[in-house]
């Protein structure tokens, strides 16, 4: 079956992505998607029909939590004047903290003078990205910003991971609330 260039994949199931499909998988703009990806798509061709792909194995390797990938996410917030603590008092420009400091800690909430930046490396009750990504609701911040937020039901799911001494009782009851059928 004949595909249009600029027509959406179906990101589950494709293995090779357009790069509108790519930066739709990696949930950002194909804007940004293009200035900070690093992969180079496959050409495929026949005749005078050149049509580029990128391969979502390879993309996946790129966004994996290893060592590498960590060391380049923190030279970007490095890059981006990010600041982060794991206190107040330890609160401060991430470019003071030695390098590995993302080995921490699962989840990260930073600031930066263009937008807080969330990094989340594993999470407690998503065990599947993919799934929680398609059931997020897209919102906007105060100044207009789009982003997505996390399902109801996928933060609940996160609180029920947690060891029950962490978990925010008051959060599990009003979720468990809203959800009852």
């Amino acid at each position: 079956m004949a595909v249009k260039e600029n027509q959406p994949q179906n990101t589950k199931s494709s293995r090779l992505l357009t790069r509108q499909d790519a930066a739709a998988y990696c949930s950002i703009s194909v804007t940004t998607f293009d200035s900070i990806c690093p992969i180079i798509p496959f050409a495929l061709v026949k005749g005078r029909t050149r049509l580029c792909r990128f391969d979502k194995h390879d993309i996946d390797l790129w966004i994996e939590d290893s060592s590498e990938n960590r060391h380049r996410c923190e030279l970007a917030l490095v890059d981006l004047n990010a600041e982060w603590g794991e206190t107040t008092e330890t609160w401060g420009p991430v470019s003071q903290l030695p390098s590995g400091w993302l080995e921490r800690q699962a989840v990260f909430c930073l600031t930066s003078p263009h937008a807080a930046v969330d990094i989340m490396r594993f999470v407690e009750g998503m065990s599947d990205w993919q799934l929680s990504r398609m059931n997020c609701s897209p919102e906007k911040t105060k100044l207009g910003t789009p982003y997505f937020g996390l399902s109801d039901n996928d933060m609940l799911q996160c609180q029920l991971a947690l060891i029950e001494n962490q978990r925010n009782a008051e959060r599990v009851r009003y979720l468990q609330n809203i959800l009852k059928p």
